[in-house]
């Protein structure tokens, strides 16, 4: 019951969360795709955080794109198991 106002405020708070729960997640899923592959999301990731002038290594892309996933998991947002890091 709580997690949906936990959602909300994570949107409010992390913009890059709420687009990517809006551009990215919506687009997938319009598109019909049921499995989220972390390397296309990053990729996502990566085209939004170097336009906002962030030049992050790749694996801080990487670990950003899975933080993402998993909140969107906690959420109730995704499906899944936590992937082994």
């Amino acid at each position: 019951m709580v997690r949906p106002i936990y959602y909300w405020f994570t949107a409010l708070a992390e913009p890059i969360a709420y687009d990517f729960c809006c551009e990215y997640l919506s687009s997938q899923r319009s598109n019909g795709v049921r499995a989220i592959n972390v390397q296309a999301a990053a990729s996502w990731t990566c085209s939004r955080t170097c336009s906002r002038c962030l030049n992050w290594w790749e694996t801080v892309t990487i670990k950003v794109t899975r933080a993402l996933l998993a909140a969107f998991r906690d959420f109730g947002v995704l499906d899944g198991k936590p992937a082994s890091w």
